[in-house]
């Protein structure tokens, strides 16, 4: 069955990740989150090597060809389709192109040409499947055979899906939904919505996906056709998936148990993948034993196929839970043992490889390093043999934290090095920033054991500290600014430093802290060790303050300051700071740590600015003159019209801001220059996505918006909402990203927790800050917790004061702080002001406007000008 609905693979909680220690597992997996075990693409563990799964629902007929020679070429291809033997199938389709190409049965052709596009993408050879596709849509279409033109324009979206052209599949999709609506093709149509809603899935346009999949699943309630029962279950199978990615785990529960009720409308592996789908769900809401139930049962259903791929990866999911669930080391080796057992008898070697990988992972958790070593140098052999670099890096980094673990630094080092070479390889290749960042995030531990051997080894060079400290983290919003920054250096960041200025960049790991502090012409790293002890004060210190606590917080600093500025000689001639922080770190403000026990804050010696790498002080920024007092100074958004329910399942109850429209006024008056104000009713996503924000050098919202800490792409900005538009209603962080804001000098997010998000690791925590800066903003202002309403409208005004009179970013931060601090009143509390932190570039001023004034002076000076060079030239003309 081909040409059908795709059904997205829930990202496996079982996923091949990195170890971390018990206690951080168990809290993870009280959070929701994945599970740690080999340091693997999160993508590879599922039943399908990790693509997506395809439930095809539209049936090709089985045309005969007229010629009995040709009709049994044809059987044969398709039956070696059947049997999974790809490459053969494939030749064969091809010799059957060539012989039916000129004959005089035109659909026969274009039905062979649609074959050979399904076992193309089958192999991944995308580019052919889009050209045999095409052609079988061209050839259909001078048939005026329009029912399966639109199933070849459908074959087409999914290729190009699969290549991750998102617009190009969409708009495939699109037509063949209008092809399938005007013929009433009720199949067609609810296959090609499902389609569309998976492409916003992908996208992280939840709200689109979900509108998608409600409308093909009222298409299903609403008809009646041969294969409704098959589409019905597709679509529950659907909604369950994007419910549980919005983290309504009971809700998606719902949705898999009624397309479970119907589970023979599904092809035995579809089946199987279905149950994969569910244990993990079990396993996310923390039911191991029934985790392993559905296991189970998808293994048999595997086994009775004979999908040997699905039944190996299966094991290594029911080995996972042993080991991580129940702590049953034994029973875990025992299951990767089978597996590997069943990879090596069906020739499969990728999976032998892996069935290494996971036996030597047992083994090293078990503390025998001897046979551990053995499983990872077999599977390191093997993965060179096969050409697997993503085998390879995690083979080397078994056997570097094997040396590590025996005392042998220099061999580590040497190995974390290959296990990174391999890395950066792999990633390179990879073409979407989300891919890049999933793929770096459970990789972190790799460049932390690198540092950790570097530092372990003599004369550990400051450069090469650094090169790793950056290699280490934000990686994806460094790609996403490469173009407009070289690589980042020690001596290139020295010269973008002020002659005032210090960078202090953080690598927290492995137990200890490494500091590299850096001005203009000297610099040095500062090591020490970190107790449990310590994170904890630096946890509770940010609770206090998150939570609006303000008599214990400056006992709590005073704890906190030795461990994060003890022996960085940050002297009078210092009046900036840039702070590249890491880990636990991410979500502390430093202003409020006194710069020497009982002395003054930092924010009362220094401006404090953030970077979430030090390479962002090298993007071309290069200061444009004074703009005139009629061109666009600010374009601001807030004070919206909260709707009566929020349209996604986890909302809250929004409520009006009183203070929003005051606070965009008074920021207005502020500077100079024109504002552009969409207030109110006006407040509306499509005046920012629609328009032109890269004309605006200042951006502004006051406005509410929501944080999700499990998935960055729920995280949202509220606007006004349209009637008849559910997507109107939220930006999210991905569209965030997707906006053009290059020659946007500060975007200002006036709401609750805009600072928090998602810890990534290896890419920190993914804020509205991250996707701001990654879509081209030079700078950020955000809040690490809820802000008073009023409050903060007096504080904006403050801050757009100073930056109107020309301080610098950082500074005019500043400036309205301390009006806070020393105001003698209750908003000399940090809950009110030291949530405000300043991402980016904090060092230079915005753009000055020329007031009305000068505009007027010169005018009358260039008049006059004028008016005397005339009178001069009639007078040597008499």
């Amino acid at each position: 069955m081909v040409g059908g609905a795709i059904l997205p693979v829930v990202p496996s909680g079982d996923a091949f990740q990195t170890a971390l220690s018990g206690h951080a597992r168990k809290r993870r997996l009280k959070a929701g989150g994945s599970q740690d075990w080999l340091p693997h693409s999160p993508r590879e563990n599922g039943a399908g090597a990790g693509k997506l799964v395809v439930a095809f629902v539209v049936a090709l007929a089985a045309f005969a060809a007229p010629d009995p020679e040709l009709d049994r070429r044809l059987d044969a291809a398709r039956e070696l389709k059947r049997q999974g033997s790809a490459q053969k199938a494939a030749a064969a389709y091809e010799a059957l192109v060539a012989a039916f190409r000129g004959g005089a049965d035109r659909k026969l052709f274009a039905r062979v040409l649609l074959e050979s596009s399904e076992i193309a993408a089958a192999m991944g050879d995308y580019t052919r499947a889009i050209d045999r596709a095409t052609e079988s849509a061209r050839v259909y279409r001078e048939e005026k055979d329009q029912r399966n033109e639109a199933l070849a324009i459908n074959y087409i979206g999914q290729a190009r899906l699969y290549l991750g052209d998102y617009a190009a599949a969409l708009a495939d999709f699109n037509v063949a939904l209008d092809m399938a609506v005007s013929q009433h093709d009720a199949a067609g149509e609810i296959v090609r919505r499902n389609n569309i809603g998976s492409i916003y899935f992908f996208q992280g346009k939840y709200l689109d996906a979900l509108q998608s999949y409600e409308r093909a699943l009222a298409r299903v309630e609403g008809s009646a056709f041969a294969d409704r029962e098959s589409d019905r279950q597709l679509t529950l199978a659907n909604l369950a998936i994007i419910y549980e990615q919005l983290g309504q785990n009971q809700k998606s529960l719902e949705y898999y148990q009624q397309a479970l009720a119907a589970l023979s409308s599904f092809v035995p592996s579809e089946q199987a993948q279905l149950l994969s789908n569910v244990g993990t769900l079990y396993r996310r809401m923390g039911d191991p034993v029934k985790a392993l139930e559905n296991y189970r049962s998808a293994r048999q259903l595997f086994a009775r196929g004979k999908h040997s791929d699905g039944e190996i990866h299966i094991l290594y999911n029911i080995g996972i839970v042993l080991a991580l669930d129940y702590g049953n080391l034994e029973g875990a080796l025992a299951a990767f043992t089978e597996a590997l057992t069943l990879a090596e008898a069906t020739s499969n070697r990728r999976q032998v490889v892996l069935g290494h990988l996971f036996r030597g992972e047992a083994l090293y958790r078990m503390g025998r390093n001897d046979p551990a070593r053995e499983a990872y140098r077999t599977a390191l052999a093997k993965a060179e043999e096969t050409g697997a670099a993503e085998e390879q890096w995690t083979a080397n980094y078994g056997l570097a934290r094997i040396y590590r673990r025996e005392g042998n630094a220099g061999p580590a080092l040497e190995a974390f090095r290959r296990a990174i070479a391999q890395i950066e390889s792999v990633r390179s290749g990879l073409g979407q920033s989300s891919l890049k960042a999933e793929f770096l995030a459970n990789k972190r531990e790799v460049y932390d054991g690198a540092i950790d051997a570097l530092l372990a080894t003599a004369g550990a060079g400051q450069e090469q500290l650094f090169e790793l400290f950056e290699q280490a983290r934000s990686r994806n919003l460094q790609d996403a600014l490469r173009k407009t920054m070289p690589r980042a250096t020690l001596p290139a960041i020295r010269n973008r430093l002020g002659p005032h200025a210090m960078l202090i960049e953080y690598w927290v790991g492995n137990g200890q802290m490494a500091i590299l502090w850096t001005t203009r012409d000297r610099s040095a790293v500062v090591r020490r060790p970190i107790a449990q002890g310590n994170l904890e004060r630096l946890r509770k210190l940010t609770e206090l303050l998150h939570g609006g606590q303000d008599a214990p917080w400056r006992a709590e600093a005073e704890a906190a300051a030795p461990l994060l500025l003890e022996g960085i000689p940050i002297g009078s001639e210092i009046t900036e700071l840039l702070i590249v922080p890491d880990g636990a770190l991410l979500s502390l403000p430093f202003e409020l740590l006194p710069a020497a026990s009982g002395g003054p804050l930092l924010i009362e010696r220094v401006a404090v600015s953030y970077l979430p790498s030090a390479a962002l002080l090298l993007r071309e920024g290069g200061s444009r003159g004074a703009a005139l007092p009629w061109e666009r100074q600010l374009l601001a958004f807030g004070d919206p019209l909260p709707p009566a329910a929020g349209r996604l399942p986890s909302d809250e109850t929004w409520v009006r801001l009183p203070d929003a429209a005051r606070e965009i006024e008074s920021v207005a008056r502020a500077l100079g220059g024109r504002s552009e104000i969409h207030a109110g009713a006006d407040d509306l996503k499509r005046r920012l996505v629609d328009g032109r924000p890269a004309r605006a050098p200042l951006l502004h919202f006051s406005t509410h918006a929501a944080v999700d800490t499990l998935d960055p792409n729920r995280s949202r900005i509220l606007f006004t909402p349209e009637s008849g538009n559910a997507a109107s209603q939220y930006l999210f962080w991905r569209e965030v990203q997707d906006l053009s804001l290059n020659g946007v000098e500060l975007v200002t997010l006036s709401a609750c927790d805009t600072e928090g998000g998602k810890m990534v690791r290896g890419e920190g925590i993914q804020s509205f800050s991250r996707a701001f800066l990654a879509a081209g903003a030079g700078a950020t202002v955000t809040t690490l917790w809820r802000v008073a309403d009023g409050p903060t409208a007096d504080f904006m005004r403050l801050f757009y004061a100073q930056l109107a009179h020309g301080a610098a970013k950082a500074e005019a931060l500043r400036s309205a702080k301390l009006s806070f601090l020393r105001s003698g009143s209750e908003l000399a509390q940090p809950r009110y002001w030291a949530a405000f932190v300043l991402n980016g570039d904090g060092q230079s001023p915005v753009r000055p406007v020329l007031s009305w004034a000068w505009v007027i002076a010169a005018a009358l000076l260039v008049g006059l000008a004028l008016g005397g060079a005339r009178g001069l030239w009639k007078k040597r003309r008499q």
